[in-house]
């Protein structure tokens, strides 16, 4: 554990670093966020370079995000025909729950229980980041084996939404390095979720056959990213929900990227995976002061699917009082 400054409320923030065998992973105690994943001597991660540089942080580098990722049409939702209105901050929708006040933005409990294993908590009044509910948030890291486990939970006392990720943009060449347009990627999904051109869901579900979004086998990320067809045009790239084969509630692995050399695997509990490949990096300076340029990293953000409130046959976003909900994602280096 180590102090690295103090928030623009004066409170203190600390890093705090684990490990097992050649993966090393550094988090702070503000937002419970990743700064650095370093496997075998590279820093796959991107980030800032300067702690006070995550205060905002609109690429949500390292960013866990509680309680909901992904965007919400009109910056609303609607629980048991009562309606609660979220702040705008992406057009006239709501994106990755942010607030002044979302669990991005707060000084987690942190306690560090073993060599490689953190314990974070933070607890939100009802509607202090719009959100209803009086709420207690837990995420768990555990590195074993060189794969990083993070678990998300949340409890309620009263019904809300929960759809967590980790938004860690990953290049296996290195945080430095220009472009994952050369990485590989494979997903497991034979289906997707098309949006508008502000990036909400439609509320179809369509088959990602003979497209530039089937990444069923290996395929260069950069292969098919600038062909006209409107899913890749609306994103500018890809930022697309895919639909992940299997789903049964358990972990299981869902996808694959590679630059030759270093094989990450991504395994998750949830029924889909935002792929957003760096479409809007233009320039913020990172660590060792590197300009993030577009397409300099990729984002594989576990999820259910965008805006469910708005979708009544998308896969349910809300969680019951008092019930304890927990959704798992691991990243395996080799």
């Amino acid at each position: 554990m180590k102090s690295i400054g103090f928030t623009n409320s004066n409170e203190e923030i600390f890093e705090y670093v684990i490990e097992d065998n050649d993966l090393q992973v550094t988090v702070l105690n503000y937002g419970a966020t990743i700064t650095k994943i370093i496997y075998r001597g590279i820093d796959v991660a991107l980030g800032y370079e300067n702690v006070e540089d995550y205060f905002d942080n609109g690429a949500a580098f390292g960013m866990t995000v509680m309680p909901n990722s992904n965007r919400i049409k009109n910056a609303e939702i609607t629980i048991d025909d009562k309606k609660y209105q979220l702040e705008v901050n992406d057009r006239v929708n709501n994106l990755h729950s942010h607030t002044k006040n979302s669990c991005q933005k707060k000084i987690y409990d942190v306690k560090q229980v073993a060599k490689n294993k953190l314990v974070c908590n933070v607890k939100l009044a009802h509607l202090e980041d719009n959100f209803p509910g009086n709420r207690e948030y837990e995420t768990v890291f555990t590195i074993e084996n060189n794969s990083l486990h993070q678990s998300f939970s949340c409890i309620s006392d009263t019904k809300t939404l929960f759809n967590p990720t980790q938004h860690t943009y990953f290049n296996l060449d290195g945080h430095d390095s220009e472009s994952i347009l050369n990485h590989q990627l494979k997903i497991k999904a034979g289906f997707y979720t098309p949006t508008d051109e502000q990036l909400i869901p439609t509320g179809e579900i369509l088959a990602v056959d003979s497209t530039a979004v089937d990444f069923r086998e290996f395929k260069a990320i950069g292969q098919d990213i600038r062909e006209d067809y409107l899913p890749v045009v609306y994103g500018k790239g890809y930022d697309l929900n895919f639909v992940l084969e299997g789903y049964n509630g358990r972990l299981q692995e869902v996808a694959y990227l590679t630059n030759g050399k270093i094989m990450m695997t991504v395994s998750s509990d949830q029924l889909g995976l935002q792929i957003y490949t760096g479409n809007y990096l233009d320039g913020q300076l990172g660590k060792g002061n590197h300009p993030y340029q577009e397409n300099g990293g990729i984002a594989m953000e576990t999820q259910l699917f965008p805006d469910s409130n708005h979708k009544g046959h998308f896969f349910s976003s809300i969680i019951n009082a008092n019930e304890k909900k927990t959704y798992n994602v691991i990243y395996r280096f080799k």
